[in-house]
Parts: structure tokens; C-alpha cells; sequence
């Protein structure tokens, strides 16, 4: 989706020029005398026009996605600011060496020194984004707006049981769990009886009206059978299934994947949703769910 704005009232800003080259498909390079501007991960780069027959450019770029200025040159200084759908500037900060926003702007970039910025989902809430760079008395702006893509989704996968231990609330369970794409799946089932009692216990019904999931916080499991067994020891083919779930009361989107008639879903989606804490001890091979915290995004 390409956001609209107003060329007449951004061009005043700059008019975009420099010797561009492109590395591949999905980066784009603005090398002069003075810097050298890398922008990586591009969806795509949209032309516009502007007076004087001018170029804009436009960058579509991801959450994630790496913008970087090295400088050649003393003098060179580099901002990103920020914009609503007036065209006003919201908010400026600039590059730094860790790739995070500083709040230190104007600042000359030190010769053969790179700074950069990695874009973060907070950035989609922008109507549009500019790297500015000023090279003596000269500002050259480079626009971009930000998408939050959705990860894509293997219609077909290999499920290879996990090979890690599971501890919740400091037990350790045995669970039939497999993971797809270095992701740990479960059955829902399972983990609702495995949390029960717990402060993040629910419930989990089937609604035939709607074909589809209820999950009830707060609510003890009911226990249908067959839950915690564990049968299939080897690689198994799964197939996406996107269930339609609601969690009390509301929709919820989750991909899950069919393994032997039983749907399984992604661990970390579930802690998201119920709020329970997934956290990944590498060290031991151990997965924790801790039910008394809350979840917490890696």
C-alpha cells in the first residue's frame, strides 16, 4: 500500500539528486564525494512527480529494514525526521553507531565513520520518514514510509519434534510439540491442561454455529481426553490451517498447522495472546512458561 502526500508542500525541503546505484533489487545507494547512503531491505521505490522536473523518490521499506550514511568527508551531518499526514514534522533524531535513534542531532559524522538506523515498528505510525543529510550549506532528503509486513506463511511444512525440554512454573511436563521453521508448536489442548489452576489458566470450547475456537481466561480447563500423549516421535508433514479463534469475546488471527488431525500452534503466539511469559534458556535447551509474568516480546 503507498501512502499519498502532498508533493507541493515537501519539496520545498529538497530536491532529491545524487549518483544512485543499485546493489540488488532491494538496496539502493546514494555514493557521492562526501557519503556514501545505503538503504537495505526495499519493497519498492515509487517516483513521483515534482516541479522542475525534478525526481522524488519514495523508498517502501520494512520493519527491520537498515538505512546507513558513511561519511567521506569533514561537515557531513544526517538527521531522520518524522511526519504526519499534514507534512508537519513531528519529531527529528538522529543515526547512530548502534543502529538506534540518539537524540544527539547535528553532529558531524566523523570521517570514514558509519552511522546508521534500523527501522522499528513504532516508525509505521509515520505518514511518511526522511533521511536528511546536510553536506556544507546543501540538504539532501531521501523519503520513505515503513510497512509492518506480515511474516509469510508456509502452506506445507516439515514438523520435527522439539528436541527441548519444557518447564512451567518451574515443572518440567512432557509434551508432543514439534518445531516448524525454528519455532516450537503446541497443541492448544495440552497447554490449557498444562496451565490450569494457574493465573493464566482458560478454557477451550468449540462453537459449531461459528466453526471456531472459544478460548475463556480466567477458567479452568475441562479436560476432554487424550490430552499430554504423546504418540508421534518422528518428522511429520504439516499443513497450515488459519483457525478462527476467539479469545473472550474478540477475533483473534493465529496461524496454526495440522499434524495428524490435531492443529498446533506457535508457543510465543499463544504466551501473546493468553500473556504468559515464553522465555528461551539456551544454555539448557529449555523452554519456560512462567504464568505469574507477563509476555514479553524477544
Amino acid at each position: 500500500m503507498i501512502k499519498k502526500f502532498s508533493i507541493a508542500l515537501i519539496i520545498v525541503l529538497i530536491m532529491v539528486f545524487g549518483v544512485f546505484a543499485s546493489a540488488s533489487d532491494s538496496v539502493s545507494t546514494a555514493d557521492t564525494d562526501k557519503y556514501m547512503l545505503t538503504i537495505s531491505d526495499i519493497i519498492e521505490i515509487n517516483e513521483l512527480e515534482a516541479p522542475d522536473d525534478q525526481p522524488l523518490y519514495v523508498y517502501t521499506l520494512p520493519v527491520g529494514s537498515t538505512i546507513s550514511i558513511t561519511a567521506k568527508a569533514e561537515g557531513v551531518k544526517s538527521t531522520i525526521s518524522c511526519y504526519d499526514s499534514k507534512n508537519n514534522k513531528i519529531k527529528t533524531f538522529s543515526m547512530s553507531s548502534d543502529g538506534k535513534a540518539s537524540e544527539k542531532i547535528n553532529q558531524p559524522i566523523p570521517i570514514d565513520t558509519t552511522v546508521y538506523y534500523t527501522v522499528t515498528s513504532d516508525d509505521v505510525e509515520n505518514f511518511f520518514m526522511s533521511v536528511d543529510i546536510l553536506d556544507e550549506n546543501e540538504t539532501k532528503s531521501f523519503f520513505f514510509i515503513v510497512e509492518d509486513q506480515e511474516d509469510s506463511v508456509d502452506l506445507i511444512v516439515n514438523a520435527e519434534p522439539t528436541d527441548a525440554k519444557l518447564l512451567i512454573d518451574g515443572k518440567e511436563i512432557a509434551f508432543q510439540a514439534y518445531k516448524i521453521n525454528d519455532y516450537n508448536y503446541f497443541k492448544l489442548r495440552d497447554l490449557a491442561m498444562a496451565i490450569s489452576g494457574s493465573d493464566k489458566q482458560f478454557e477451550v470450547e468449540w462453537d459449531e454455529a461459528k466453526k471456531a475456537i472459544v478460548l475463556t481466561t480466567n477458567t479452568p480447563y475441562t479436560v476432554q481426553g487424550g490430552e499430554l500423549e504423546i504418540k508421534d516421535t518422528g518428522i511429520q508433514t504439516g499443513m497450515a490451517n488459519e483457525s478462527i479463534i476467539y479469545l473472550d469475546g474478540q477475533e483473534v488471527n493465529m496461524v496454526a498447522y495440522e499434524i495428524n488431525n490435531y492443529n498446533y500452534f506457535k508457543l510465543r503466539d499463544l504466551g501473546e495472546a493468553l500473556d504468559f511469559a515464553v522465555i528461551w534458556d539456551a544454555e539448557t535447551n529449555t523452554i519456560k512458561i512462567d504464568t505469574k509474568q507477563s509476555y514479553l516480546s524477544n
